[in-house]
């Protein structure tokens, strides 16, 4: 089923591409709202960083082909924020707790060492080059494991941008707060553990290193356009982040996300992606994939936790949701999109999912 153009624009997404040297040169066409970034490495242009956004211009191969891409697809409904950036330089012995937040918190260890602790699991130590991921849980950190800990955010006062200086600098950490424009995030929350590390001898650990201190120096300038550029920079760095997750020792071989590298799982959730209004069926889906339709059931309720019928279902609604917000979207409009037969069959199921009854915004009078 063909989308209507303004939401073909909202759905295409644009997948990231791999971090080749931290020198970023950005421009911003006006007319034709397309913004695009160039990472070089010893002068020599290497390519973009991330593919051109033309929210008003996107052909339809390119959209086809992008859509393809579940992560990307599932990040950009959700609408990556960077929440805050933060630096902790410490010295001696010292220690900090931070309270549970719905958040993803990435940080990285620029110097020296320290201990990450979390509620009823032994610490974790941190050197020099390691990366975390941390998700919705409190945690503490501290220089050792039996540290006293006190309140961190008495130390970070400022929401946005913050830095905190405890006796010196032996150890140094920078780190980012990831949250999300829409609600939502239970897809990533309920697949990734609540803490994650990445050894600094991880591919992944470098690009994440890279992008943080990218958006350090964003910070630091304080330019026009800003904002953007921060934008663009906290999608790499969590799907980075992401990519190293799902690699990390003690990651559980199974979620949402672990399913993407499943070639046969990976490729069904694609197609339930690139097409989410089609009338899927289970032995359609199989065949598509090339397996029996039981085998087929059974490999995707392991690897990503509920049935093929009831994920489509929860990414229908999940997109429906974004769509609602854009001015002049209709509840019938959207659920023809989203693959309903009536707007009253999608709006009874939007209220099962969430409790209430979809409310699309209202067209803006020319």
């Amino acid at each position: 089923m063909t989308l209507a153009p303004w939401a073909a624009s909202i759905i295409a997404v644009a997948r990231p591409m791999p971090l080749p040297a931290p020198v970023i040169t950005t421009t911003f066409d006006k007319s034709d709202m397309v913004f695009s970034s160039q990472w070089t490495e010893a002068g020599r242009l290497v390519g973009p960083a991330w593919m051109n956004y033309a929210p008003n211009t996107m052909s339809s191969s390119q959209s086809s082909r992008l859509d393809q891409d579940p992560l990307s697809a599932v990040l950009m409904t959700l609408g990556i924020r960077v929440g805050g950036q933060n630096r902790l330089e410490a010295s001696g012995s010292w220690g900090l707790t931070f309270p549970m937040r719905p958040r993803f918190k990435i940080v990285a260890c620029l110097k020296g060492q320290c201990w990450i602790i979390l509620p009823g699991q032994a610490a974790t130590e941190l050197r020099r080059g390691d990366v975390f991921l941390v998700g919705a849980t409190a945690y503490g950190i501290a220089s050792d494991p039996q540290a006293s800990l006190e309140d961190g955010d008495h130390h970070f006062p400022n929401p946005s941008v913050s830095i905190a200086r405890l006796d010196g600098e032996e150890t140094v950490l920078m780190g980012v707060s990831i949250t999300f424009a829409r609600e939502g995030a239970e897809l990533l929350n309920q697949t990734l553990p609540p803490f994650v590390k990445i050894e600094a001898d991880a591919p992944q650990a470098t690009a994440v290193g890279r992008t943080l201190a990218l958006l350090e120096d964003e910070a630091a300038r304080d330019m026009m356009g800003s904002a953007l550029v921060s934008a663009r920079l906290a999608e790499i760095l969590f799907v980075e982040a992401l990519r190293a997750a799902v690699k990390a020792p003690g990651t559980p071989p199974h979620g949402w996300i672990a399913a993407l590298a499943d070639p046969p799982i990976g490729a069904a959730l694609a197609l339930m992606h690139q097409d989410c209004a089609r009338r899927w069926t289970v032995a359609m889906l199989a065949r598509e994939v090339g397996l029996s339709r039981s085998a087929f059931a059974a490999r995707f309720q392991a690897r990503v936790g509920q049935s093929p019928l009831a994920y489509l279902t929860r990414w229908r609604l999940t997109l429906a949701r974004m769509l609602l917000d854009h001015p002049g979207a209709t509840i019938a409009g959207i659920s023809v999109d989203v693959g309903y037969d009536s707007a009253s069959a999608f709006s009874h199921a939007f209220k099962r999912a969430f409790g209430h009854s979809p409310r699309a915004t209202p067209t803006i009078p020319s």
